[in-house]
């Protein structure tokens, strides 16, 4: 009696996943049944029984082939094995990591009142690594995507109003997975800059008369303007 074939349901499939294998024996399993030898080249991947047994009176029997949890693609090949007789088959195991990045901002901590130019810090961590950190300011991405650790930015706080800002941080890993950090409550305060003045003279400068010189401030958007006589 001979092992005249072996096959698996999935020839490919996930980590963590499982391929239903027959083996086919030539011709019908005589009393008391026959035990087929299985091997497998790559235990670490590929879970199966040391053996399986083709019931009296059939040519065939199941095992399963079980995936490990893996963090690359890994190749197996299972062998049933009866006598002299043996028949194989390879099988491919693909890594789906369906796992999001762990992240959090270090710098600056909630509730602190910043100014001038400040230094946005995160840490982020990932079973198969990162690939790049986003910061966001009020929801608006701000900088380039960062690809490499220290994941630090400079904030130019100046570009803000003075006022409440909610920072946050994006991290995505290599199998595109992303996670957004807790956000982060910051209040900028900046010194205020009055704007260069500008005179409007809405008449002639002529000596006795009325001219009106308007002075603008940025203050708060508030607006100052005086008449002055000569």
């Amino acid at each position: 009696m001979l092992v005249s074939s072996l096959a698996c349901s999935l020839r490919t499939f996930n980590s963590g996943g499982t391929s239903s294998c027959t083996v086919t024996l030539n011709h019908k399993s005589p009393s008391g049944g026959t035990s087929v030898t299985l091997t497998n080249s790559n235990p670490t991947a590929l879970a199966i029984p040391v053996s399986v047994v083709v019931n009296s009176g059939m040519s065939t029997a199941t095992f399963y082939a079980t995936a490990a949890v893996i963090t690359s693609p890994q190749s197996a090949t299972v062998t049933a094995t009866l006598g002299s007789s043996s028949q194989s088959v390879s099988l491919t195991i693909i890594h789906m990591n369906n796992v999001p990045p762990s992240l959090s901002i270090v710098s600056p901590t909630s509730g602190h009142t910043v100014s001038g130019t400040i230094t946005l810090s995160a840490h982020a961590s990932d079973n198969l690594g990162i690939a790049w950190v986003q910061f966001k300011v009020d929801g608006t991405a701000v900088g380039p995507q960062i690809t490499a650790s220290p994941y630090n930015y400079s904030l130019v706080t100046t570009s803000l109003a003075n006022g409440t800002h909610i920072i946050t941080a994006v991290a995505s890993d290599f199998s595109g997975n992303t996670a957004t950090s807790t956000a982060v409550s910051i209040t900028v305060d900046n010194p205020l800059q009055a704007d260069r003045l500008r005179p409007n003279c809405n008449r002639d400068h002529v000596r006795g008369q009325q001219f009106a010189v308007a002075f603008i401030f940025n203050l708060h958007n508030r607006r100052q303007s005086h008449s002055y006589r000569i």
